[in-house]
């Protein structure tokens, strides 16, 4: 609508009137063209896809639940993470050369939506939210889980809910834990703060940052195709899964956003 469209320029302009403020303050500036920031985001996908096959071919073709596959990908989205916090620091220290404008911030860590202002409803809401979303499969879950084999006790509420899981703990933390965390700094927080500096509007982000999400998932064709499925099965489990992940991630990014 046009007031909407009013308010979105509005909030431009005080959102770059705010970086030249504190990029004149001496605060961290991310300073990027559109088709910079577009190139960035299919970079960081790349470098987070990639690095999995980095992964020795010894180790890469194992089962997907062997603990030395699991640890060797740890290692590598670790890598990812550090690189790609590496090369945005690189291009914001770069970017205090280029003048007011882009995204700024009073710390790199402002710049990637890190803070501690707000931190605690920060981290409680979305994670409630998330909770209410996936409250039926997690009910499900546990419900089906919920008794415990004999002499069976972890002593961890995160895999005491789940305690008769089949999925051995290496797992469950790739699953509920490391893959999350590092999906989420990658293609939330790098790629936000790179398309903020590129000059796109928070619902513009919001509906295109999710593509470079769902299309990193893609690969898995590739290893369900090698391990025997059927081409025409594994396009279509791909389809649905770019599908989905695009929509959730479009919801993260939302959130993280708000």
């Amino acid at each position: 609508s046009r007031r909407g469209a009013e308010a979105e320029q509005r909030s431009g302009v005080v959102a770059a009137a705010g970086a030249g403020a504190l990029a004149s303050a001496g605060a961290m500036q991310l300073v990027a063209s559109l088709g910079g920031a577009l190139v960035g985001c299919a970079g960081l996908a790349s470098l987070f896809v990639g690095s999995l096959y980095l992964v020795p071919a010894r180790l890469r073709h194992l089962a997907h639940g062997d603990p030395r596959q699991i640890k060797a990908r740890f290692a590598a989205t670790a890598g990812t993470c550090v690189g790609a916090t590496a090369g945005l620091l690189g291009w914001a220290l770069a970017s205090r050369q280029d003048g007011p404008g882009g995204l700024a911030a009073p710390s790199f860590l402002g710049l990637l939506g890190l803070r501690l202002e707000g931190l605690v409803p920060a981290v409680i809401l979305p994670l409630g939210l998330m909770a209410v979303l996936f409250a039926g499969p997690l009910l499900d879950l546990h419900l089906k889980y919920r008794r415990k084999p004999p002499h069976a006790h972890t002593g961890d509420f995160l895999f005491d809910f789940f305690p008769n899981c089949p999925e051995p703990r290496l797992q469950r933390l790739r699953n509920v834990v490391i893959a999350p965390l590092a999906e989420e700094f990658v293609f939330r927080s790098c790629m936000g703060a790179l398309l903020t500096a590129g000059g796109l509007s928070l619902g513009k982000i919001v509906l295109f940052s999710p593509l470079f999400f769902g299309t990193a998932h893609l690969h898995h064709c590739y290893g369900m195709v090698r391990e025997g499925t059927p081409l025409r099965q594994a396009l279509i489990v791909s389809a649905v899964q770019f599908t989905y992940t695009s929509m959730f991630g479009a919801l993260e990014m939302f959130i993280f956003l708000r």
